[in-house]
């Protein structure tokens, strides 16, 4: 029999700094419930692949109002 180690925890930092951004319009075409979800649903994939910042920017014609409350 084999024994099992466990792994360090938190799990070391990445070598790779993973940025993303994100266009205003990505979130713009939903309503208030709609945008919330959607929003969470990014941030758990962002959360999974482990991106530590994420920057949303102002795509042109595309109202963004919500995002500077």
């Amino acid at each position: 029999m084999t024994a099992v180690t466990a792994s360090p925890w938190p799990p070391p930092r990445p070598r790779v700094r993973r940025a993303v951004a994100i266009p205003s319009s990505a979130l713009s075409p939903f309503r208030e419930p709609a945008r919330t979800l959607h929003a969470a649903f990014l941030a758990r994939a962002l959360a999974i692949f482990r991106v530590e910042e994420v920057l949303v920017y102002r795509e042109g014609g595309v109202p963004c109002a919500y995002l500077e409350k």
